[in-house]
């Protein structure tokens, strides 16, 4: 076949001009109608210009096309004056939520909820249960509870005064201020590695 230079130049401009229109048509469905299309919408069109606005005007007009508080910019001066406290502040759990216990909360946390119940094994034949880190059955006595049953994520209790429950999640560690005659009536359920710390 023949093909002139002249029908081939004509073949790839059509090629192009089809990709062109394809990549407009994409991006126009895509979602940045170009400003033509917002005008016809009746909608006030913004200046070609204004695409390359900076992200915290784009997004206080987004704020305010959707009737919400415009965001808040970060005070740079605050940060740069906090960042050495921040740094050498002490280590702690940013998921960790401690709340402040009254006395009145203080006195009606149950003495065996200063167990810690870590684990459970059920097997035929046993039943087992890590609290403060030392292994127990059923039977066995614990800082004076004696252990009724041992379940799943729970473990049942026979106290001096009446039955409890601990789980996984009932551990209340002791207040630190709850100090009687300089000591501090909890140490005795603590566990293993609080006594090793004081003795």
């Amino acid at each position: 076949m023949n093909t002139s230079p002249v029908r081939l130049v004509v073949v790839l401009l059509l090629v192009v001009a089809a990709g062109v229109v394809g990549v407009l048509q994409w991006r126009s469905h895509k979602g940045g109608a170009p400003a033509v299309s917002r005008a016809a919408a009746g909608t006030n069109a913004a200046p070609a210009a204004s695409a390359a606005v900076a992200p915290t005007t784009a997004a206080v007009e987004a704020a305010h096309r959707l009737g919400v508080a415009p965001p808040t910019p970060i005070d740079r001066v605050a940060v740069q004056n906090r960042w050495l406290s921040w740094l050498n502040a002490p280590a702690r759990d940013p998921f960790l939520w401690v709340k402040a216990q009254t006395a009145k909360e203080v006195a009606e946390v149950s003495p065996a909820q200063y167990l810690k119940l870590s684990a459970t094994w059920l097997q035929t034949g046993s039943r087992l249960a890590v609290i403060d880190q030392r292994i127990y059955g059923e039977g066995d006595v614990v800082k004076g509870f004696k252990i009724l049953r041992i379940g799943a994520s729970e473990v049942l209790l026979e106290g001096p005064e009446k039955n409890d429950t601990i789980t996984f999640f009932s551990y209340v560690p002791p207040p630190p201020d709850a100090l009687v005659g300089g000591r501090n009536p909890a140490d005795p359920l603590r566990g293993p590695e609080q006594e090793s710390v004081h003795n």
